[in-house]
């Protein structure tokens, strides 16, 4: 438990550090001089319990049930992943109880060993049981039941298995060293080759866990070193595998996506150092293993690595597996799992069935070029033996040593002749430092080639590849950089068509591709096909671009030039006479094509990158208008993005209604001003008839006022009609006849007012002529 304390407080230290610079200040803004609640204090507090279940083979589940508007929301998901780093304390912890029981008071035979190991293992599967209980973490507040703890059928056979086999592990190396290993006849064999193969597996699984813990330091920094025993284990278990020509399983979709992909030197790597491994694994077990002759001869001898491979195969996919599983919601239903191949086992047994044929055959050359403090080492000081070399016969056996136990008290197989004088001879001190020499210039030429070899490769397919070039260029397009994306891929338009090509306008949009996958890559000849998938806001769009040799790189590596890819355009329409716009907040000049006359200007088709742009209008003034800004999103898919484009229109603002209405009402309000009948200009007009003496007190009044409206004519130009308006005239009229004395009579007529006028614009000027 306190293992998993260590890990947790590492892993959210590195958590910590690598969210933001200031995540442990936040930490500190948020815990220190204060007390937490409980539910949280046991929330934390319940952290490490559920970890160390996990690592005993505990199922971790998480349930959330809630409501939303009365409609009842169920999310749920389980997790098998076991924290390897706990699993070996655990492990180790058990099979020092065993070692030190066994120590302490020997069982007496193998069945109350097997008892007392027993004992042990369900010991541990109810502790873990109780604490996961005690420390499952379940509230239930406004609505809402939350649920995550580790309880499950793995939880108790899962510490029952693992604390059986430890602590007899321990008890039965104790034994082994006490008594006699004829006693133990089945295990006298199979324990070594279990042994080898744990051997095995810890030296490979600790050189590839180092070479990733530096990898992810280099990659991650501090954050990726303090989560390390939370991963670590786990992705040098995988290495493992990799390097033993195990394929690697990953769900389809984002969990699957989110697994990075291993290159080819890495995984040339991993095979390289299984080749070493194995040889070293096949000479050690040709000094750990039975080597006389009866032994060897018996047909089930040669079933004994093998089947601890197979074994150990097995628990290795086993204990190395993620399987996930979740449902519920909008997430719908989803599992998979995260590992080495089911049928890695039967691999890893072909792997033994080599080990075993080498350890016969290609070992017993290499055993005597080991020095003999080495060798002794590796035989745990039991007599070295080795298998008959080609043209020699078998040494008699000699009698046991005091202190060794018959198994291997005997040197056979020692290459000798029966005359004496042919007996091969030791070594002498030149000879062995030649045989030094020459296999430290052999193994030197050799690592020269091998890294020459791949670095080579490395490079010319990282650096100098077809696919970093279009890498590059997709970068590009991701962070907004339209300097670099069109120098890689340059549009072949005039400078004056470039204009939306700018990084200050590109960096400036908005769901440019967000991500990209390399999808396939084919090499012929000169020429490179490069198949890649974009992503721009969860959509997926496939591309493809071609590239060609452009001459050479740093003498050996190809220089790649990309001739085609995906070409976005989008398209702007001004009104005539109009020619800059605002893109992103830049101005530009839109070249704009010229109309014929008797249609209106075509639109700019300029080419640009995917993203959304925001598009304003060219400025206008107190009466004309151009519209308002338009967002127009550029598809990553070219056969999409053609019609993505922007059309401004010249349209009239309220003011030009407001101001040639104001200046008509004043027009009309001159003309009823008016003493006369027939006021020239204006629409108030009344018939009289007679001598003009014969009237007089002409006065003109509104009765209605006029509605009025400003639209285009028949012949384009702007008009103003007023209709609906009634005025009324007032006048004294003479009816007297001839030269009689006048006689005055009041007389009133009403006279519909109806009229249009020309508006003129001439910028902020308008200007209404009355006909």
């Amino acid at each position: 438990m306190l293992a998993a304390v260590a890990v947790l407080l590492l892993a959210a230290l590195g958590a910590a550090l690598g969210t933001s610079g200031s995540g442990i200040e936040d930490l500190t803004q948020n815990y220190a001089g204060s007390a937490p609640m409980p539910s949280d204090f046991w929330a934390i507090l319940s952290l490490p319990f559920l970890l160390a279940g996990m690592a005993l083979m505990g199922t971790l589940e998480v349930r959330l049930e809630s409501s939303f508007f009365g409609a009842p929301i169920e999310f749920g998901g389980t997790l098998w992943f076991l924290p390897l780093a706990l699993t070996a304390v655990a492990a180790a912890a058990q099979w020092s109880f065993g070692y030190l029981s066994e120590r302490r008071a020997p069982a007496a035979g193998a069945g109350k060993r097997w008892l007392l190991s027993a004992v042990s293992g369900l010991s541990l599967a109810m502790i873990a049981l109780v604490f996961g209980l005690l420390f499952t973490l379940q509230s239930a507040e406004l609505g809402t039941t939350l649920h995550v703890g580790s309880v499950s059928v793995g939880l108790f056979f899962g510490p029952l298995v693992l604390g059986t086999f430890t602590s007899w592990w321990g008890r039965i190396f104790h034994a082994r060293r006490t008594a006699p290993a004829a006693s133990w006849p089945p295990l006298a064999s199979l324990l070594p080759a279990c042994q080898l193969f744990a051997w095995h597996f810890v030296a490979y699984a600790g050189l590839a866990g180092l070479g990733l813990f530096v990898w992810s330091i280099i990659q991650g920094g501090v954050a990726a070193a303090l989560t390390a025993p939370l991963w670590l284990p786990t992705a040098a278990t995988w290495a493992f595998g990799i390097g033993h020509l195990s394929t690697f399983t990953v769900p389809e979709g984002p969990v699957g996506a989110g697994v990075p992909e291993l290159p080819w030197w890495s995984i040339l790597l991993l095979v390289l150092l299984a080749l070493l491994l194995a040889v070293a694994a096949s000479a050690i077990w040709q000094l750990r293993r039975d080597n006389r002759p009866e032994a060897l001869s018996a047909w089930h001898s040669w079933l004994l690595l093998p089947a601890a491979y197979l074994a150990g195969g097995g628990l290795v996919t086993l204990l190395s597996a993620l399987v996930f599983r979740a449902n519920g919601g909008f997430l719908g239903s989803f599992s998979g799992g995260v590992g080495l191949a089911p049928w890695f086992f039967l691999i890893l047994g072909i792997w033994g069935a080599a080990l075993e044929a080498s350890s016969r055959y290609v070992a017993p050359w290499l055993v005597p070029a080991i020095p003999a403090g080495l060798r002794a080492k590796l035989a745990k000081g039991r007599t070295v033996q080795h298998a008959p070399a080609p043209g020699f016969a078998e040494a008699p056996a000699a009698a046991a040593a005091p202190g060794l136990n018959e198994t291997y008290a005997h040197p056979v197989g020692v290459p000798v002749v029966q005359d004496a004088a042919q007996q091969p001879q030791p070594l002498s001190a030149a000879a062995k430092k030649r045989l030094k020499v020459g296999a430290a210039v052999a193994g030197g030429a050799a690592v020269l080639v091998i890294v020459g070899v791949v670095a080579y490769n490395v490079l010319a397919n990282s650096v100098f590849a077809p696919e970093r070039q279009v890498e590059r260029y997709l970068d590009a397009l991701r962070d907004g950089d339209a300097g670099t994306a069109t120098q890689i891929l340059d549009p072949n338009v005039a400078s004056a068509e470039r204009v939306l090509l700018s990084n200050e306008i590109f960096s400036a949009s908005e769901d440019r591709i967000s991500s990209y996958t390399i999808r396939d890559v084919s090499i012929e000849g000169g020429t490179a096909m490069i198949e890649a998938e974009l992503v721009q806001d969860t959509k997926s769009t496939p591309l493809t671009f071609v590239l060609e040799k452009a001459g050479t790189a740093a003498v050996l590596f190809n220089e790649w030039r990309m001739v085609s890819g995906a070409d976005w355009n989008m398209s702007i329409q001004l009104p005539e006479g109009q020619s800059s716009v605002t893109v992103n907040g830049v101005q530009v000049d839109i070249p704009v094509p010229e109309g014929n006359g008797m249609f209106a200007p075509e639109a700019a088709v300029l080419p640009v990158f995917p993203g959304t742009y925001i598009v304003e209008p060219p400025q206008g003034s107190k009466y004309i208008s151009y519209g308002s800004e338009q967002p127009v999103t550029v598809s990553a898919s070219p056969a999409e993005s053609g019609g993505a484009g922007a059309v401004f229109e010249a349209g009239l603002t309220e003011a030009v209604s407001t101001d040639a209405i104001a200046q008509a009402t004043a027009h009309l309000e001159k003309c009823l001003a008016a003493k006369e009948f027939q006021p020239e200009g204006c629409p108030n007009s009344a018939f009289s008839w007679g001598d003009e003496e014969d009237y007089r007190s002409i006065s003109w009044s509104l009765e209605t006022e006029p509605e009025y409206q400003v639209n285009e004519g028949r012949d384009g130009d702007l008009r103003l009609y007023a209709a609906g308006g009634e005025a009324t005239v007032s006048y004294e009229q003479n009816v007297a006849w001839g030269d009689d004395e006048p006689e005055w009579e009041k007389h009133e007529n009403d006279v519909n007012l109806y009229f249009d006028a020309i508006v003129r614009i001439d910028g902020d000027k308008l200007s209404v002529e009355f006909e």
